[in-house]
C-alpha cells in the first residue's frame, strides 16, 4: 500500500520572530481524527492523511489560524456521508464545498476582516486530491522530472480576473487588490483613468453627489459631465502605452452615464437615495462601524433597522422596473447588499479593525470581509487540479508553499530530491531559498509529502545478530543532538556542556540542515567527526568509532519522536530533523 512522510517548515517575518502569520496542518491518520469528531471514516480508503499551508493575509495571522482549527471540522463530516468509493472529481468537489462553508464561517467570526491564503492535499488510498487559492500553491515533483505546478497563484496579472474585480467594485492598483485605492500617478490624465477604473458605482464614476442630482434639470446635465471627463480619457487623447487602461476607463464612463439617465428617467427620488446610500458607504472606506450603520439607516437601534431596510429597499426596487433593468442592476445590488450589511453591522458592538482597509496581493482568498461585501471583488472559489495516483515504482513528492515560500523553481527539484523522504528539512530547505531570494521579506511555509507505493514483504530488513527483540523495534541509532532555547527541557543531564542555549527553534533548524547537507555529500562517513564538533549530548565525548551512540532503541528508552523515526530509517538511512523535549536530533540507523 501507500507510504508516506509528511512535514513542515515556517520561517517568521523578519524582525517580528514570534510573530505567526502561517499555520501548517498535518493529519496523519484521518479516520482517528474522525472517530474523535465524531465524523466515522470507515469506508474511507486507507491510509487517509491531510495536509494544509494556511497562509496569513495582512501582516496577520488570525484568519490562518481560525481556517487551520476548522478545516478539518468542515471537511471530515463531508466525507462520512459516503459509504462507497469516492471519484476522483467528487474528491474535487468535497474540497471544493469546504473552502466555501469554512469561508462563510471565517466572514461571521471575529477575524472576517482578515484573510488568507490556503493549499491543501487530501490523501486517500492511492491518491491526492489537492487544491489551492490565493498566493499559496501545490507543486508535484517525480524522480527524474522537472517540477509540475499543479495550481497558480492568484494574483493581479491575470487580466480576466482585474476585469471581473472592477466590475464588483474593486480595484488593482501597484499588484494589489483592494477597494477606494489612491495611487499617484505622473499626470493628471493617468489619475482621472485610475480613479474611473477603481470607482466602486456609476454616481462616483461621474462624481455626482445626491446634491448634485438634486440640481439636474436635464438628461443634458448628465451627458454634459460624461462629454467633459471622456475628452480628457478618451483612447484617441492618451499615448499608446495608456490605451488599453484608457478604454476600459471610457467603456465604464459610458455605462456610468447611462445607467444615471435610466435611474433619473425613472424615478429621480429613487436615484438620490441610492447615491445616498453608496456615498456614505464610499465615506467609510468600504467598512461601516454601528454608529456609521445606524447614520445610513436613518436609525438608532437595532430594532428599527430591519423595517429601515424595507422601506429603503423597496425604493430602490423602484429603479428596477422595466424591460432594461440590466443596465441599472449593479449599482442597485450594491445598494441593496450595503443596506443589508449596515442592518447586521448594528447588531455588533465592536468598532471593526483597521486592518479591514488595508489592499492584499491576490484575487482569491479565504475572509477579507471588506472585500467580498457589498461587491465580491475577491472570491473564495480555489483551483482543484486533477487528482494525482500514487503508482508502485513511481514515488511522488507534494509541495505545499505559502505565497513566495519555496523560492526559486530551479531550486525546487534538486531539494525534493536531495532530501527525499526527510520532509521538513525539504522544507526548510526551499523556505531558507526562499528567504534568500527575497531577503526582508513576509513570513514563508512549506509543506512537503513524500508517497510512494510499498510492498510490505520486499522491503522487510533482515533481523540484526545482535538486535533487542523484548518490544519488537530492532533499530540501533547515533544522533546529533542540537539544542534550542524554545525546548521543553531547559536542565538536561546528558547535555554536552552546562550553558543555556540560546538559538531559537529557526535557528537550530538552520544549523542542523546545514549538519545534514554536510554528512549527504560524504554518504554519512563523516559521522562521527561532525557528530563530535556539533553535538551538545554527553554521547559525543565517547570513542569516535560510536560518537552519539543511544544504543538498541526499544519504545520505552527513548521518547517517541525518536522512536518513531527510528522505526523508520533503514540500515545506513539518515533521518529527518527530529524534535524531542531537549532539542533537535539527526538520527543515523547504524544497526
Amino acid at each position: 500500500g501507500v507510504v508516506f512522510r509528511g512535514g513542515s517548515s515556517y520561517l517568521p517575518p523578519t524582525g517580528a520572530p514570534g510573530r505567526k502569520d502561517d499555520v501548517q496542518v498535518v493529519l496523519q491518520d484521518l479516520p482517528k481524527t474522525g472517530f474523535l469528531l465524531k465524523s466515522p471514516l470507515v469506508f474511507l480508503d486507507k491510509p487517509a492523511a491531510f495536509f494544509a499551508v494556511f497562509d496569513g493575509l495582512r501582516d496577520n495571522g488570525a484568519a490562518a489560524d481560525f481556517c487551520a482549527r476548522n478545516f478539518h471540522k468542515h471537511l471530515l463530516p463531508r466525507l462520512s456521508l459516503r459509504h462507497t468509493a469516492w471519484e476522483d472529481f467528487e474528491l474535487a468537489d468535497v474540497l471544493s464545498d469546504t473552502f466555501s462553508a469554512l469561508d462563510t464561517a471565517l466572514l461571521s467570526s471575529q477575524a472576517q476582516y482578515e484573510g488568507c491564503s490556503v493549499a491543501v492535499a487530501l490523501l486517500v488510498g492511492n491518491r491526492v486530491a489537492t487544491a489551492a487559492i490565493g498566493g499559496a500553491s501545490v507543486l508535484l515533483v517525480r524522480k527524474g522530472e522537472e517540477p509540475q505546478q499543479l495550481t497558480a497563484p492568484h494574483v493581479p496579472s491575470n487580466v480576466e480576473e482585474v476585469a471581473r474585480i472592477e466590475r464588483n467594485g474593486g480595484c488593482v492598483v501597484d499588484g494589489k487588490v483592494g477597494t477606494y485605492l489612491v495611487s499617484q500617478q505622473p499626470d493628471a490624465q493617468q489619475e482621472e483613468i485610475t480613479r474611473i477604473r477603481c470607482a466602486t458605482h456609476s454616481f462616483a464614476v461621474l462624481g455626482l453627489t445626491p446634491e448634485d442630482l438634486a440640481e439636474i434639470k436635464d438628461m443634458k446635465d448628465v451627458r454634459k459631465n460624461f462629454r467633459k471627463m471622456s475628452l480628457q480619457i478618451h483612447p484617441d487623447k492618451v499615448v499608446e502605452s495608456l490605451k488599453p487602461a484608457a478604454s476600459q476607463a471610457f467603456g465604464k464612463l459610458d455605462a456610468a452615464c447611462e445607467a444615471i439617465e435610466l435611474m433619473l428617467s425613472r424615478h429621480s427620488e429613487a436615484t438620490r437615495v441610492l447615491a445616498g446610500i453608496l456615498r456614505r458607504f464610499d465615506q467609510s472606506n468600504g467598512i461601516l462601524t454601528p454608529a456609521e450603520a445606524g447614520s445610513l439607516l436613518g436609525v438608532s437601534t437595532v430594532a428599527s433597522a430591519p423595517s429601515a431596510v424595507n422601506s429603503m429597499a423597496r425604493t430602490l426596487h423602484l429603479l428596477m422596473q422595466g424591460s432594461d433593468s440590466a443596465v441599472v442592476r449593479p449599482d442597485v445590488n450594491r445598494g441593496l447588499r450595503i443596506l443589508e450589511d449596515a442592518a447586521e453591522v448594528m447588531k455588533k458592538v465592536a468598532e471593526p479593525p483597521a486592518v479591514g482597509r488595508r489592499p492584499v496581493a491576490v484575487t482569491r482568498a479565504m475572509g477579507l470581509r471588506d472585500l467580498k461585501t457589498p461587491g465580491a471583488a475577491v472570491t473564495c472559489k480555489p483551483d482543484c487540479p486533477d487528482v494525482v495516483e500514487i503508482s508502485p515504482g513511481s514515488p511522488v513528492a507534494l509541495v505545499l508553499a505559502s505565497d513566495g515560500g519555496v523560492g526559486p523553481m530551479a531550486d525546487v527539484g534538486p531539494v525534493v530530491m536531495r532530501h527525499w523522504g526527510r520532509p521538513r528539512a525539504a522544507a526548510l530547505q526551499l523556505n531558507r531559498a526562499a528567504r534568500k531570494e527575497a531577503p526582508g521579506g513576509k513570513a514563508v511555509s512549506t509543506t512537503c509529502v513524500y508517497l510512494d507505493y510499498a510492498d510490505p514483504l520486499q522491503d522487510a530488513e533482515p533481523v540484526a545478530k545482535k538486535a533487542r527483540t523484548d518490544d519488537g523495534l530492532q533499530a540501533r541509532v547515533r544522533h546529533i543532538l542540537v539544542k534550542h532555547k524554545d525546548a521543553k527541557d531547559k536542565v538536561d543531564p546528558m547535555g554536552r556542556g552546562r550553558a543555556q542555549p540560546t538559538r531559537t527553534l529557526q535557528e537550530a533548524e538552520g544549523l542542523l540542515v546545514e549538519v545534514m547537507d554536510e554528512l549527504l555529500a560524504k554518504d554519512c562517513s563523516n559521522f562521527s567527526q561532525v557528530c563530535r564538533r556539533v553535538s551538545e549530548c554527553q554521547t559525543a565525548d565517547g570513542p569516535l568509532q560510536s560518537c552519539g551512540d543511544l544504543g538498541w532503541i526499544t519504545r520505552t528508552s527513548a521518547e517517541d519522536p525518536v522512536v518513531s523515526a527510528a522505526s523508520t530509517l533503514k540500515v545506513g538511512e539518515l533521518s529527518d530533523l527530529v524534535p524531542t523535549t531537549r532539542g533537535l536530533h539527526l538520527l543515523y540507523r547504524v544497526g
